[in-house]
């Protein structure tokens, strides 16, 4: 689904005769992505535990010390918390300061 719009950019450049390639190429491609991921095992994210999303009462605290601590778990959970909390700004800062810093190396 990442390329939905790279797509729609292509075709509103696209000559007329030429204007639905990119998005016929689009879904073609997710289609094929779909019985990939199906061959892999189908897999799906897990949903937020609920109840540890609701004890949180610092939620931007505990996503930058579960992420200085590569705790997977408890960045989702705080990610949760943050989704509900905080500023789409507040946000957006955290995930730059945090996606630069772990960019090369990956999670354990």
């Amino acid at each position: 689904m990442l390329v939905v719009n790279s797509a729609h950019l292509a075709s509103l450049s696209s000559a007329d005769p030429d204007r639905w390639l990119p998005i016929f190429w689009a879904l073609d491609y997710f289609k094929s992505s779909q019985a990939q991921d199906v061959k892999e095992g189908d897999w799906t994210m897990a949903g937020v535990d609920e109840a540890k999303v609701l004890q949180l009462t610092k939620p931007k605290a505990a996503f930058i010390e579960a992420m200085e601590n590569w705790d997977e778990p408890a960045v989702d959970t705080a990610v949760a918390g943050l989704a509900r909390n905080a500023s789409a700004q507040e946000i957006f800062e955290l995930f730059c300061r945090y996606g630069a810093r772990d960019f090369p190396r990956a999670w354990p």
